[in-house]
């Protein structure tokens, strides 16, 4: 649980937007799972798109931060770890959204099923 910890702080503000979108998501997925259904496709792809958007936008916020804080005389490499905190909002956007397109996957072989014998 630490290591969650660490990742979000390391991810800053960018972390934020990023898991409260991607926390609807795998919530809409896991109601999708349990009650397939057209209805909440719309849902879920925006939520998605909003997800890895977030994402994006918290690691390139980050970048932003990180090369602004560069000033003259400053060690470049401090760079490179900005480049690795910022990357944190892209890897949790990624596994939100796998969390999810995990649970969508039950729900699409649940209303599979129900197809077969509703023909059967």
């Amino acid at each position: 649980m630490d290591v969650l910890v660490e990742s979000f702080r390391m991810g800053g503000f960018g972390m934020f937007p990023t898991a409260v979108f991607g926390v609807a998501l795998v919530g809409v997925a896991i109601a999708y799972a349990f009650r397939p259904g057209r209805a909440l496709v719309p849902l879920l792809i925006s939520l998605g798109i909003l997800t890895m958007s977030a994402g994006g936008f918290g690691f390139v916020t980050g970048l932003i931060v990180s090369a602004t804080s560069l000033g003259p005389g400053s060690d470049p490499r401090l760079l490179e770890v900005g480049f690795g905190e910022s990357l944190h909002n892209v890897a949790w956007a990624l596994a939100l959204v796998m969390a999810a397109a995990l649970a969508c996957s039950v729900g699409a072989l649940r209303q599979a099923q129900g197809m077969k014998q509703a023909a059967a």
